[in-house]
C-alpha cells in the first residue's frame, strides 16, 4: 500500500493520472528501496520507482526536512537528471544514498515521518420501528492531520474547547457595508493593449476620457518653475529656523536637567536630614533605655553584663577623645576626671551587686530552712504515709518564723521592737557562748537607738551586721542541726544529682551547690563559682563572652544533631571557648584568617 501511494504521488507530480487503462503498467514496474544514511545512521527508509530521477527524490525528502539537500554516494554528489537505474538500482533490491545538507543544519532533528492514517471497522445497529434491527459495517478512519481553528470558546484553566454551528463557518457579520472592489489609478505607464484576469474590477484613466468615482482624490496643480533644494533653503530661511527651534529645544532640555539635579539634591538633603533624626532618635532611645535600666537597679546578670559593657565602651570613646588633645596639662586633668567617674560607676555598681546578692542568700537560707522545718514522713505496716514533728523540726520552724519578721523593712518602730524583742527571748536560751552574746549586744544597740529616734537610714548598718550573724548562727549544726544533715545529705548519698552537691569557692570562700559552678570546675581541685569567674571576666577584664556563648551553643546543637552527647564542648564554658579561640588560634580563622568574631565557628576539626 505505500509503494503504490508513493507511485501514485511521483505520477501527480509528472502530470500523468492513473486510470484503469495504464494501472497494469504501473503494477508491471519494478520498485526499489532506498536506504538514506545521514551521519553513518541509517535516518530514513523509502521506496521509489526505479525510472525516478534524483531531482524527483529531492522533492519528496524536501516534505520531510524543508531544506536544501544533496544526495551523494562513495562522497560524489549526483545530479539531478540521473535516474536510479543510471546509478546502479537493481528492481526489487536495497541501495544506500548519503544525505547532506547545504545550509549545515543536523537533519535528525529536523526529520519528521510522514504520519499514517489508520482504519477503525464497528458494527453500527440501527433501530427501524419497533422489531427491526440493521446492522451497518461502518469503517473509522483517523487523519492525523490538524484541522484549521473556526472560532468557539476555550476554558483557559481546563483547555476544554467548545464548539457550535456557528463557529465551524466563516463569520459573516450583518449590515456590514460592501468594500469597494473597483480601482481608478491614474497611470505614469505606457499604454497596456493586452487583456489580463484580476482579483478585482481594475479601470484605467486613459487619455481620450475619464470616468469619475467616489473614491477618487482630486487636487489642483498649476505649473511653477523648478526650484532647487538650496533656494527653497534659502528662500524660506529653513536654516534659521531650524537654528532657532534647536536652541530653544537645548534651553527647555538644560531647564529640565538643572530642575531634575535641584530636585535630587532636595531629596537627598532631606534623607539625610531624616537618618540623622532616626538615627539620634534610636540614641536617645539607647541612652533613655539604659537609664531605666540604671535607675530600676539591675537584678539579673545580664542586667549587670549590658551595664558594664556601656561602660567599657564609654570608657573606651573616652580614652580616644583623651588622646586627640594636644595638651599634655589638659590631657592628664582629663584622666584624673575619667578614673573618678569611673570608679564612682563600679563602685555604684558593686553596691547594687551586694544588694542583690544579700537577696540572693536570704532566699536561699529560707529555703533551706523550709527544708529543715518540713516535718518527717514515715510508711505504717498499713502503708499509710504518717508525718511527725520532731524537736528539730519545731525549732527550725520557730528559727524561720523569726527570720522572716527580722528581715523585713515594711515595719514601724514600735513593731521592729516586738519583733527584737522576741527575738533575744529566742536567743536568751542559747545564752552563754561568745557569738550569741555579740547578737545581743548588736540587738540592744539597735533598741537603744530607735528610743532616742535615730533615723533609720543610720540604723541599716547595725540591722544589717544582725541579719549576718543571725544567718551564721542558723548554719551552725549545734542551733540547727537539720541543716547539717540537708548540706551532707547531698555529698553523702551515692545516688545524689550534681544539683544537689555542695563545693566551696577557693576566692569567696562561700559553699554552694554544684549549679553555682562550671561544668568543667566541679572536676577540678580549685574550684571557682559563677559568680567570681563573671566578675573577673566582666567586671575586671571587660570581656563581652556573648559572642563566644554564642559559638559553643551553636557547636552544642551541631554535636546534638549528631548523637554526639559524650563530645567536650558539653563541658566547655564560654570563658573557655574565649580562651581555646584568642589563645589557641590566635582569634583568627584556621582557612581564611579572618578576625571577625561575629563570622567564625567552632567546627570538627
Amino acid at each position: 500500500m505505500m509503494d503504490c501511494k508513493h507511485d501514485a504521488d511521483i505520477t501527480n507530480n509528472n502530470h500523468l493520472a492513473v486510470t484503469p487503462d495504464n494501472m497494469n503498467n504501473i503494477s508491471a514496474m519494478s520498485t526499489i528501496i532506498i536506504k538514506f544514511i545521514f551521519n553513518d545512521s541509517i535516518l530514513c527508509t523509502i521506496s521509489f520507482r526505479t525510472d525516478t530521477t534524483i531531482g524527483e527524490v529531492k522533492t519528496k525528502l524536501a516534505e520531510m526536512f524543508h531544506e536544501e539537500i544533496e544526495i551523494e554516494k562513495d562522497s560524489a554528489v549526483i545530479g539531478n537528471d540521473v535516474t536510479l537505474m543510471d546509478i546502479g538500482a537493481i528492481p526489487l533490491g536495497t541501495i544506500e544514498l548519503g544525505l547532506k545538507c547545504c545550509a549545515g543544519v543536523d537533519l535528525t532533528k529536523l526529520y519528521r515521518p510522514t504520519p499514517m492514517p489508520t482504519v477503525d471497522v464497528i458494527m453500527v445497529r440501527i433501530f427501524e420501528g419497533k422489531k427491526q434491527i440493521k446492522e451497518y459495517v461502518v469503517e473509522i478512519e483517523k487523519s492525523d492531520h490538524v484541522k484549521p481553528w473556526l472560532g468557539g470558546y476555550r476554558n483557559k484553566m481546563t483547555r476544554t474547547e467548545y464548539h457550535h454551528a456557528e463557529t465551524q463557518t466563516v463569520y459573516v457579520k450583518k449590515n456590514q457595508v460592501q468594500c469597494n472592489n473597483q480601482s481608478a489609478q491614474t497611470p505614469v505607464f505606457p499604454l497596456k493593449h493586452t487583456q489580463s484576469n484580476t482579483m478585482i474590477t481594475r479601470r484605467t484613466q486613459t487619455r481620450s476620457r475619464y470616468i469619475p468615482d467616489i473614491g477618487d482624490v482630486f487636487k489642483k496643480v498649476s505649473d511653477k518653475s523648478y526650484v532647487t533644494y538650496d533656494e527653497w533653503l534659502n528662500k524660506y530661511n529653513i536654516v534659521d529656523h531650524v537654528i532657532k527651534i534647536q536652541t530653544w529645544y537645548r534651553h527647555i532640555k538644560m531647564k529640565k536637567r538643572q530642575k531634575n539635579i535641584l530636585e535630587h539634591l532636595y531629596e537627598y538633603t532631606e534623607l539625610q536630614v531624616h537618618t540623622k533624626e532616626e538615627l539620634r532618635k534610636k540614641l536617645d532611645r539607647v541612652d533613655s533605655a539604659d537609664n531605666n535600666l540604671i535607675k530600676k537597679k539591675p537584678s539579673s546578670r545580664h542586667d549587670f553584663d549590658v551595664l558594664y559593657m556601656i561602660i567599657g565602651k564609654w570608657w573606651t570613646n573616652e580614652m580616644q577623645r583623651i588622646r586627640d588633645i594636644p595638651d599634655e596639662t589638659i590631657r592628664k586633668n582629663e584622666h584624673v576626671k575619667l578614673l573618678q567617674k569611673e570608679i564612682y560607676y563600679l563602685s555604684k555598681l558593686d553596691r547594687c551587686r551586694a544588694e542583690c546578692r544579700e537577696k540572693a542568700e536570704q532566699k536561699q537560707l529560707l529555703c533551706l530552712l523550709n527544708k529543715a522545718a518540713k516535718p518527717k514522713k514515715m510508711i505504717t505496716s498499713n502503708n499509710k504515709e504518717v508525718s511527725i514533728s520532731t524537736i528539730e523540726t519545731q525549732k527550725a520552724t520557730v528559727l524561720k518564723n523569726i527570720y522572716v519578721k527580722i528581715i523585713r523593712r515594711d515595719v514601724n518602730t514600735e513593731e521592729r521592737i516586738e519583733i527584737l524583742n522576741e527575738f533575744t527571748d529566742i536567743l536568751l536560751k542559747c545564752e552563754g557562748i561568745e557569738f550569741i552574746e555579740n547578737i545581743l549586744a548588736l540587738v540592744r544597740k539597735e533598741i537603744d537607738q530607735m528610743y532616742v529616734g535615730v533615723p533609720k537610714k543610720n540604723l541599716e548598718m547595725t540591722r544589717n551586721r544582725i541579719e549576718l550573724l543571725f544567718s551564721k548562727f542558723l548554719n551552725f549544726p549545734e542551733y540547727n542541726k537539720n541543716s547539717k544533715a540537708i548540706r551532707m545529705s547531698g555529698r553523702l548519698r551515692r545516688g545524689a544529682t550534681p544539683e544537689e552537691r555542695y563545693f566551696t569557692c577557693s576566692r569567696c570562700n562561700r559553699t554552694l551547690p554544684a549549679s553555682e559552678y562550671p561544668a568543667a570546675a566541679q572536676k577540678s581541685v580549685h574550684r571557682i563559682c559563677n559568680s567570681c569567674e563573671w566578675v573577673e571576666n566582666v567586671g575586671s577584664k571587660r570581656i563581652d563572652l556573648k559572642p563566644y556563648k554564642q559559638m559553643l551553643n551553636t557547636i552544642q546543637k551541631r554535636e546534638l544533631d549528631k548523637n554526639s552527647t559524650s563530645s567536650l564542648c558539653f563541658g566547655m564554658q564560654p570563658s573557655g571557648m574565649y580562651y581555646l579561640v584568642n589563645v589557641i588560634w590566635d582569634g583568627r580563622s584556621a582557612i581564611t584568617e579572618a578576625s571577625e568574631i561575629s563570622s567564625l565557628q567552632c567546627v570538627r576539626w
